[in-house]
């Protein structure tokens, strides 16, 4: 029997067939090595977050103990660095050290811990022990960022490119006519200073916060002269929204309807601590109020520091970053203009609800009165 070999058209059609499987086959396969590869990250962060968790241990028991909420950074020589503690703790795994990367607690807040490998890849575990793999964009600055790549990095601290006083815009439609407008916000806060992490402290000037450069709507505090219920029971936050009300639903508000959904998703909850200001003598009313808001007003000390007597509430805030920097002062020269009077959450005596910034001066209108709103919100 004679033998034959296979023909020219034979063996193209063999190659375009294999050829058909790599292609199919060879993504399959690149997805398998990087599942694979992720999994392996995920598990050398759990060795590593239990290296650090018993390196702390060790350092509590010796009596060194580290604050409650503390951010550790761990070098590339494997030593660990904790904010307030002096002291070098070696973290090892397996009596060897990390060679690369970082761990980042931040117990204050989102107690997340964070370790990076290279330039994008991170890995964040919450407080429940769950561990999630990440892409964080490299960051270039606040204005050409989009908001993902900006929570992202707030996350794991990386904000040396989002500076104090930087701004964007965001298009809203206030009015519901499906026209929108452009409107600017800026860094006003990237700080969280040891006061934060104290309870009862307000987290409205803490961390990354954002507000509006101008304002963005005119409206009134209440619809009758009144400051009862404060902040928390104010018509003002129903306006605004964004915030559980006491039956468990959610309330969207017109000002926080009107944010662009891919930013909705990234402002966490703010606890939010406001005073109940005075009575008609002007004697101070004990005790706080507390709420938790999506977005929020400021109040008058966390812009003016100022201590007057009708913010009671102003020994459990503390100023902006922006307005530290900026030093506005009652009569001061132009830091406060947002082309309006514009209201704070702070209530104060005579039934009058809130202390407004009238621009370079402290201004307190009645409830009714209607004027500037001008909030801001917190990325984490």
């Amino acid at each position: 029997m004679k033998r034959r070999g296979f023909t020219l058209i034979e063996l193209l059609a063999v190659i375009v067939v294999l050829a058909i499987i790599a292609l199919i086959a060879t993504p399959i396969v690149m997805n398998i090595i990087k599942d694979a590869k992720r999994s392996a990250l995920v598990r050398s962060a759990e060795n590593y977050v239990s290296a650090v968790d018993l390196a702390i241990a060790n350092a509590n028991m010796k009596g060194n103990g580290l604050f409650t909420s503390t951010i550790c950074n761990i070098n590339v020589d494997g030593n660990l660095d904790c904010a307030g503690y002096d002291n070098t703790i070696i973290v090892e795994m397996n009596s060897k050290k990390p060679k690369s990367g970082t761990i980042r607690f931040d117990n204050y807040e989102i107690g997340n811990v964070v370790l990076n490998y290279g330039d994008n890849n991170v890995v964040l575990t919450n407080k429940t022990g769950n561990l999630e793999y990440m892409e964080v964009p490299t960051s270039l600055s606040f204005g050409e960022d989009s908001w993902k790549t900006i929570a992202l990095n707030v996350k794991i601290g990386n904000i040396s490119k989002y500076n104090v006083g930087d701004t964007k815009n965001i298009e809203l439609d206030i009015d519901g006519d499906g026209e929108k407008t452009a409107y600017a916000v800026r860094v006003a806060n990237t700080s969280t200073p040891e006061e934060c992490n104290e309870e009862g402290f307000s987290q409205s000037a803490c961390g990354f916060v954002v507000e509006f450069v101008k304002t963005i709507a005119n409206h009134n505090m209440n619809s009758t002269d009144t400051n009862v219920g404060g902040w928390p029971a104010s018509e003002m936050r129903k306006y605004m929204g964004g915030y559980v009300d006491e039956e468990g639903n959610f309330v969207e508000g017109t000002i926080y309807k009107s944010f662009p959904d891919n930013l909705k998703n990234l402002i966490i909850d703010t606890y939010v601590v406001s005073g109940h200001g005075t009575d008609d003598v002007g004697t101070r009313i004990d005790g706080n109020f507390e709420s938790v808001d999506k977005i929020y007003l400021l109040s008058q000390q966390e812009v003016w520091a100022s201590g007057l007597d009708t913010d009671n509430a102003a020994d459990v805030t503390r100023r902006l970053d922006y307005y530290v920097k900026n030093n506005p002062t009652t009569g001061g020269a132009g830091n406060l203009l947002k082309g309006n009077w514009w209201w704070g959450r702070t209530a104060t005596t005579e039934s009058r609800f809130c202390a407004n910034y009238h621009y370079n001066d402290i201004y307190m209108p009645k409830a009714s009165s209607v004027i500037g709103v001008s909030p801001a919100f917190r990325i984490g």
